[in-house]
């Protein structure tokens, strides 16, 4: 999910944070979210109440549906960054919030 979730930080920026739980390195937020399963979906609304969770693998387009039913829109036009993230990125939990600087 690695490069869906690079590219969606880039689609979304400034709209949504999205926040990687390393399961196995963060064992208090893994607890504190339920996480108990990878990868696991949490997304979270502007006041941090979640409002959608999902197990399993999401391909890109279920969660910018989600995102859609959130009321969060992508960027316009996102600058294109062809760099990779770096860093083993698995096992994972995912917590997508919206950006709080945005109003």
């Amino acid at each position: 999910m690695a490069p869906i979730l690079a590219e969606l930080t880039e689609e979304y920026k400034g709209r949504v944070v999205i926040k990687i739980i390393e399961v196995y390195q963060e064992e208090g937020l893994t607890r504190v979210n339920g996480i108990r399963l990878i990868p696991t979906q949490i997304f979270f609304d502007a006041k941090n109440q979640e409002v959608h969770r999902h197990v399993g693998f999401m391909d890109k387009e279920q969660i910018k549906k989600v995102f859609e039913k959130m009321g969060v829109n992508p960027v316009r036009n996102p600058s294109r960054n062809d760099s990779k993230p770096s860093g083993a990125l698995n096992p994972t939990g995912m917590m997508i919030k919206p950006d709080p600087a945005v109003k």
